[in-house]
């Protein structure tokens, strides 16, 4: 149970209504859930969904502290372990997008080393 704006709410769902009761049976929870995943075309679950806000809260910019508490983290670590997470993917996206640079830099030095040998033969032909 948790207590917000000093009421207090007896379901933990995000869909309730105004007085907190759950708005939905655990079946017509999933029906809706499932024709959200049909809808989009591909399956996901909340938690995926939380995931992504915290990852788009961290591309934004946001510090820790108010991130945290959009979250509803109890504390900033739990946020800084979220984004640690995410600093470590962004960095292998780096270090790819790194990768690719110098893999194009080389083709085409060595693309403009061949053309170079190729005008050479030929003159020399």
């Amino acid at each position: 149970m948790r207590e917000y704006e000093n009421k207090k709410y007896i379901t933990t769902y995000v869909s309730t209504k105004s007085d907190g009761v759950d708005m939905h049976t655990r079946s017509s929870w999933n029906r809706m859930w499932e024709s959200y995943q049909q809808t989009l075309g591909f399956n996901f679950t909340p938690h995926q969904l939380r995931h992504t806000y915290a990852s788009m809260l961290y591309a934004s910019g946001m510090d820790i502290k108010s991130s945290s508490e959009l979250l509803g983290h109890k504390d900033t670590q739990i946020t800084m372990n979220i984004y640690t997470h995410l600093m470590k993917e962004e960095n292998i996206i780096s270090i790819d997008k790194y990768d690719e640079f110098l893999n194009e830099v080389f083709s085409d030095k060595n693309k403009k080393t061949k053309e170079k040998e190729d005008s050479v033969d030929e003159k020399a032909g």
